[in-house]
């Protein structure tokens, strides 16, 4: 029998801010730090993780430290396997924490149910981010067993936020190959290679992930590296269709949704890393084919894809051949007769308001096999506008454009009057107006949208355009209270704003200049009424720096800095980059100058 209950690996590669707080939160458990065996493996981290490793060690007899060349996250982990000798493993990343009672709730469930070799705990964001991980509703009927073969939704795909039978990974190594997707490929192999098929998960109690601020873990940089294409396809997804055949005899649907889930994320994304076109083909090609070996209903299941993101899959997976399947039946969109959505689900996008004299020219649009199989209408104020057809000109669908639904424009005109609402019904269902990135003629304001002296807001699937001061000031308090409940950070901005716009209102260009080029280069330009900033922290996590130097950058409409000046590359978000989306007033012009006093408007 083992001496130890648990061994926990933690692989460490530049986590030196993080890993004592990662190390205090498996000290800390509730079963008792006596019953785990930590094992430390520096992956030959450059930094100074190593004086804190030691300084545990020797602290703490049951733990070992263990210095390697650099191998990667599964190269850590495949070396910690070796020297584990506890009856469950755990493979907790090195700046993440367990709550209190994880380990202790998590061995009971092992211990009690020998039909499983997995516990899954719930996923909880922090730092940067809060809320729980995209596939927490595995956890809304609480701690209990998953049955894959009747739950095949329910995925396991983190290894750190589990703990698994040690016996059942005797044969099952990471892949040292990959840096993406290879927890998943490692969870999904132990359920397959076991046959158990079934796993627990423990609702009652939290693996905490950190969300950085430095956005620097490979997660949040992962479409910035080739590996995470072509390479992680064919030995991720690809393996896991093959292994299901070769084991299953079949593709079993856990196996499906494993691989359709993954593809949600590459159907339309661009390529964020430099690809030739030969290797662009080789991903989509790959993304084809997988396509083809997974079912209709497993891609409609999708939670992340748009209604016309899954219409694209199709299209993908059909060669474009699928306007035909489908069928409007008892207020529900059909595809094959299976249900794609309810009517009222539906959604057209509102991308043009255009002013012709006395009317407005309103452009939204629908995918054309809905308006073929479906009777629309347009209603202003309970009267039927006519309306025409036309090619959209609007792009939505970064990557497999050629198989993106075919768009139509449905443009119609209204008579400029004090108030306008518009509802769009598709067979007299009344469907939902979104707006696609920015109307083309109407500028931002903090109330939604400002079209002349109109204002244009989109509010339980009306469209409502309007003079009326009544609903401009109805509609701002329901935008406050709206920012206070869901975006509380947005209507701090807008405040902070407010003062800066007060306080600095003079400090109209801002420039940042260590390298002393900047000043040289206003001097010789003659451009004054500008403000230094500087900063006695000298901190170089902008976010941390004083309240006054992040006000005078919201305000500054030009900001100049040295190219050299490589710590302030982010000052276009003050308040750091997970605010960057509410930041929507501050748009200044950035000016970077190099060494020869040129200017540079990107960087």
């Amino acid at each position: 029998m083992s001496k130890y209950k648990i061994s926990v690996i933690i692989p460490i590669y530049n986590v030196e801010k993080y890993i004592e707080e990662t190390i205090k939160s498996i000290i800390n458990q509730s079963i008792g730090f006596e019953n785990i065996e930590l094992i430390l493996i520096n992956d030959g981290s450059p930094y100074n993780e190593e004086e804190i490793c030691l300084k545990y060690k020797k602290k703490y007899d049951n733990i070992k430290y263990i210095k390697k060349e650099n191998g990667g996250v599964s190269s850590a982990r495949n070396e910690g396997i070796k020297l584990a000798t506890g009856e469950y493993i755990n493979f907790i990343d090195s700046d993440d924490k367990f709550e209190k009672n994880a380990f202790e709730k998590g061995c009971k469930m092992l211990d009690n149910h020998p039909e499983i070799d997995i516990v899954g705990f719930r996923q909880k964001f922090f730092e940067a981010t809060h809320g729980y991980h995209i596939t927490d509703f595995r956890f809304d009927k609480g701690d209990r067993i998953i049955d894959i073969t009747k739950e095949h939704e329910l995925l396991q795909l983190s290894a750190a936020a589990a703990l698994i039978r040690r016996e059942a990974i005797k044969n099952i190594l990471f892949d040292e190959k990959l840096k993406y997707s290879e927890d998943a490929k490692f969870m999904t192999e132990i359920l397959f290679r076991r046959k158990k098929m079934k796993y627990g998960v423990i609702a009652s109690s939290k693996y905490l992930y950190r969300k950085r601020k430095t956005r620097n873990s490979s997660i949040q940089t992962q479409t910035l590296n080739k590996n995470w294409y072509t390479l992680t396809l064919n030995e991720v997804y690809k393996f896991t269709i093959n292994l299901s055949k070769e084991i299953f005899g079949k593709i079993i649907p856990y196996a499906e949704y494993f691989v359709m889930y993954h593809l949600q994320a590459r159907i339309n994304k661009s390529f964020d890393v430099k690809m030739s076109k030969k290797e662009k083909e080789e991903n989509n090609n790959i993304i084809k084919e997988l396509l083809k070996e997974i079912d209709d209903y497993i891609i409609l299941e999708q939670r992340i894809l748009s209604i016309y993101e899954k219409m694209q899959a199709l299209n993908i997976k059909y060669n474009n051949k699928t306007n035909e399947y489908y069928q409007i039946k008892d207020n529900k969109l059909l595809f094959k007769n299976i249900e794609v959505c309810n009517i009222h689900d539906l959604y057209t996008n509102l991308y043009e308001i255009v002013d012709n004299n006395n009317e407005f020219i309103i452009k939204l649009e629908l995918p054309e096999n809905i308006l073929k199989i479906s009777k629309i209408q347009i209603k202003t104020n309970n009267r039927n506008l006519n309306y025409d057809i036309k090619k959209a000109q609007i792009q939505q669908f970064n990557n497999f454009e050629n198989y993106a639904p075919e768009m139509k424009s449905i443009e119609f005109r209204i008579l400029k009057d004090e108030t306008n609402k518009i509802k769009v019904l598709v067979n007299n269902e009344k469907i939902t107006i979104c707006g696609i990135k920015e109307f083309k003629i109407i500028t931002k304001s903090n109330l939604r949208y400002k079209l002349l002296n109109y204002y244009v807001y989109i509010t339980k699937n009306n469209l409502t355009i309007t003079k009326n001061i009544l609903i401009k000031f109805y509609r701002f308090i329901i935008h406050i209270t709206h920012m206070i409940i869901k975006h509380p950070k947005q209507l701090e901005l807008i405040l902070l704003s407010m003062l800066a716009n007060f306080k600095f209102r003079n400090a109209k260009i801002a420039y940042l200049d260590n390298e002393g080029n900047v000043k040289k280069y206003l001097e010789k330009n003659n451009i004054k009424n500008i403000y230094k900033i500087s900063d006695n922290k000298k901190e170089n996590d902008l976010s941390k720096r004083s309240l006054k130097y992040k006000l005078i950058l919201l305000n500054s409409k030009e900001i100049y800095v040295s190219n050299n000046d490589k710590e302030n590359r982010d000052i276009k978000y003050p308040f750091g980059k997970s605010t960057k989306i509410y930041v929507n007033k501050m748009q200044p012009n950035y000016n970077y100058i190099d060494q020869n006093g040129n200017i540079n408007k990107k960087m």
